[in-house]
């Protein structure tokens, strides 16, 4: 059973004892448990014959009346030979985890391949290229060419790949900082560190990615209106059925897959049994297929991180309101963070400059004076929105309006610095921004962004409540973490791809004859 450890003035309330040591032992059999009274606090491990069940572990739990009061057991392992119990940390209850659960944009470059016939060339039916949208041989050469046709914003894939770096370093930090024996200590320190603002002000990463949709689907778009000869003339079916079948497969057989299986995929002493969402998703998982979790059941978030997705989605949705004119001529989350209107801002502002990139052909004269201008006045606005907060001590000295006034419009800031950043980019004015953000070996982890972002937080979820330890963080061991996470992710990110994303381009390229912009 765990016992009281050092560090509690360190908030090392998580007292689990030792999991090895509770698999390891041979139980003996159990009968007519007693309940006594009330029990048990903090996050404490106890282990258990296998002839106990939850109701059984509970009330033997609550004997331990030291600890104070219990209530249901949910976390932890009960296999042939043991119960492990622990307790979460807030509210102070104990968990016992239930019977036999210990069970371990793509490119669409055209690929022609050769058979015999009357011109030398195999030429596939339709029904050969449905088959080969399902082909790992031909879709993996596919997600690694590095080759971009003309007319592409080849700045935007750096972009993309360095905000998802960024999003995932957040959640590293974000996600695990629950399970670490030296939070009151480390974590203090962490906030007091000016350089460690560029991590705790990553939200901005997201706003970001609202920025190069909104640049992305004015400029593609109003190109596409031109070829076809104007708003009237342009696919608007086509236009909403691409967005739809882009994201959904994908986002759906992952949520598919993950649900119901999440609680069998390890064990551990910090393993959710009943998975990660609430009520497996049961009540709340058609929200998701039609873009309103945000909005519609947000006390039962299904897959949590995807609000994203939802605000992406009514943008698109809401996007020809503008394209047509242009053409012509917890209570924080729900109620703030996840909702449209407080994130459109940047989505507005990427949107006017594919607009304007649009209008000039990516062709801007600029003196070298107002460019340097441009950068200096970017990087000052970038580096107000990182450390606009800080104080020194990491405590809020500043009053009320003035957090106020950055609450308000950090966001539309750190979009106009993005946009410019594209947009002089663009124009020929990114120096050596430019070539970094363009390298050709970025292509392909910029066309996996969309996977990594649906498939990291289980990669991150399944290393920390798998653990059987808790963490104790320093930054080299933070460093390691985040590393381990990326590379993680984007491998499974590319399973996923070829599995689910890849396969469903094919086959949209196939039915409906749509060519991939740039």
């Amino acid at each position: 059973m765990g016992t009281p450890d050092s560090d509690l003035l360190d908030f090392h309330t998580k007292w689990i004892g030792n999991w090895e040591e509770c698999l390891a032992v041979q139980a003996i059999e159990y009968e007519n448990p007693a309940e006594f009274g009330q029990v048990a606090a903090l996050m404490i491990g106890m282990c258990y014959p296998d002839s106990c069940s939850s109701a059984d572990a509970t009330a033997l739990a609550k004997s331990r009346s030291e600890y104070g009061s219990i209530r249901e057991v949910n976390y932890g392992h009960i296999s042939n030979r043991h119960v492990t119990v622990v307790t979460e940390s807030t509210p102070l209850y104990i968990d016992v985890g239930n019977q036999d659960l210990k069970t371990s944009d793509i490119d669409h470059t055209e690929q022609k391949m050769k058979k015999k016939a009357s011109d030398g060339k195999y030429q596939p039916g339709t029904l050969g290229k449905l088959l080969l949208s399902f082909s790992v041989y031909s879709n993996a050469p596919k997600i690694f060419n590095t080759n971009q046709p003309a007319g592409t914003l080849t700045s935007v894939n750096g972009i993309r790949f360095v905000s998802m770096t960024w999003v995932i370093l957040g959640h590293t930090y974000d996600f695990g900082l629950t399970l670490t024996d030296n939070v009151a200590t480390y974590f203090p320190q962490l906030m007091k560190r000016f350089t460690f603002q560029a991590v705790s002000n990553a939200t901005v990463s997201v706003d970001t990615f609202f920025v190069l949709s909104g640049l992305l689907v004015s400029y593609l778009s109003l190109r596409e209106m031109k070829k076809s000869g104007g708003a009237r003339r342009f696919k608007w079916g086509i236009f909403y059925f691409h967005r739809f079948w882009r994201l959904t497969p994908p986002y759906m057989l992952l949520l598919m897959l993950y649900v119901p299986t999440f609680k069998y995929w390890a064990d551990g002493p910090f393993w959710p049994q009943i998975g990660v969402d609430v009520d497996e998703c049961n009540d709340a998982w058609w929200t998701n297929l039609l873009y309103i979790n945000n909005l519609v059941r947000t006390d039962k978030l299904c897959t949590g991180w995807s609000w994203y997705l939802a605000n992406d989605m009514q943008f698109y949705v809401l996007s020809p309101v503008m394209l047509i004119p242009f053409q012509n001529a917890t209570d924080a989350m729900e109620e703030i963070y996840i909702k449209p209107w407080a994130r459109i801002g940047p989505y507005v502002i990427g949107f006017f400059t594919g607009y304007l990139l649009y209008i000039t052909d990516c062709k801007v004269k600029m003196s070298k004076l107002l460019n340097i201008l441009g950068w200096l006045v970017a990087t000052g606005a970038a580096l107000m929105v990182f450390y606009g907060l800080y104080t020194p001590d990491g405590s809020p000295k500043l009053g009320v309006d003035t957090p106020a006034l950055y609450n308000a419009t950090f966001r539309m800031a750190w979009g106009m610095c993005v946009a410019w950043v594209i947009f002089a980019c663009t124009s020929g004015y990114g120096g050596p921004v430019n070539k970094f953000l363009s390298w050709r070996a970025i292509i392909p982890l910029s066309r996996l962004t969309y996977c990594a972002y649906l498939v990291h937080p289980l990669v991150l979820f399944t290393y920390y409540y798998s653990r059987r330890t808790l963490m104790r963080w320093y930054d080299l061991e933070l460093i390691y973490l985040f590393l381990g996470h990326l590379c993680v992710s984007y491998a499974a990110a590319f399973i996923i791809s070829l599995a689910f994303e890849s396969p469903m381009m094919g086959l949209e390229k196939v039915l409906v004859g749509r060519k991939k912009n740039s």
